[in-house]
């Protein structure tokens, strides 16, 4: 079982990284689609022994330091887009201010 738990928390490590990366780039279909894909690694990681997860206790570690990344960047996206989302309704209400003034 240790290549297989070894193998399913090295992948989830490379979608992690691959989310962040699309984050970062502003690629969010590529982002959803990594995430299905997380949750299938997370499936087969849940599978692995208790007395196994012990020896994996540092990788689990460094795991959840790139969920909390991830969690911090989805959090900073979604700020930005709701500051665009503001400004855009402030454009639409001067454009019909002007469309009622003309």
């Amino acid at each position: 079982m240790d290549i297989s738990a070894q193998e399913s928390i090295d992948k989830l490590r490379q979608l992690l990284e691959k989310q962040i990366e699309a984050v970062r780039k502003g690629d969010f279909s590529c982002f959803d689609e990594l995430a299905g894909q997380s949750d299938a690694a997370m499936s087969e990681i849940a599978q692995i022994d208790v007395s196994e997860r012990r020896k994996f206790a540092g990788q689990f570690k460094s795991l959840m330091d790139l969920y909390k990344k991830l969690e911090l960047m989805l959090s900073a996206a979604k700020d930005t887009v709701g500051k665009q989302m503001n400004q855009i309704g402030q454009s639409r209400k001067t454009m019909q201010v002007y469309k009622n003034n003309e």
